[in-house]
């Protein structure tokens, strides 16, 4: 049997990966599915965590935490010549933002986007640059995925999703983009190998 994973089993590893490292499960000791007193365990067990083990690469999600207030109708200019870092930290923001106040940002990065506008009618409360942009909802949604744009390219819709099912904004390494907190570590948890 070759030592190497066929190129179609390599989408699920990262997500086999991501679901055991989020959730901190013993699935080789637990064939059962679980029930609410196992999950209540494995919760327990996370939390309770020995101080010098090193700390879980996906933080808990906390669902009583606030959501952003409802926004202005907002254009958001991009120009259509970024890096794909920022086009990607941009369009996660938009969809951050559009999550909690539906409808509320309008990504602006081809000439057709702006005829949309125009054509329908519809007057924007503000409009800001990608920078200013993401300024700001770097500061609503703190939390990032970490990940390596230039090796990790065939990782992405990965990455990806995991950036939304945490509420996470996608953050390359090698750019200036910072962010107050790592949900998930991409660098450190996934890899694809040659």
């Amino acid at each position: 049997m070759s030592r190497r994973l066929p190129k179609t089993l390599l989408g699920i590893v990262p997500c086999a990966t991501l679901l055991l490292a989020c959730h901190g499960r013993d699935v080789q000791n637990d064939a059962s599915p679980p029930d609410a007193t196992s999950q209540d365990a494995t919760f327990q067990d996370a939390t309770s965590r020995d101080a010098s083990a090193p700390p879980p690469p996906c933080a808990a999600h906390d669902a009583s935490a606030p959501s952003p207030p409802p926004r202005p109708f907002t254009v958001v200019h991009l120009d259509s010549s970024a890096p794909a870092p920022l086009k990607l930290a941009v369009q996660a923001c938009v969809g951050l933002i559009n999550r909690a106040a539906g409808g509320s940002v309008y990504l602006d990065s081809d000439p057709h986007d702006a005829t949309w506008l125009t054509d329908l009618g519809i007057v924007p409360a503000a409009s800001v640059s990608a920078d200013d942009f993401l300024r700001s909802c770097m500061a609503t949604f703190p939390a990032c995925v970490r990940y390596d744009y230039a090796s990790q390219q065939a990782l992405l819709p990965n990455i990806l999703t995991v950036a939304s099912v945490v509420g996470a904004v996608p953050v390359d390494i090698s750019g200036s983009l910072t962010c107050g907190s790592t949900a998930f570590d991409a660098v450190a948890e996934l890899f694809e190998s040659a």
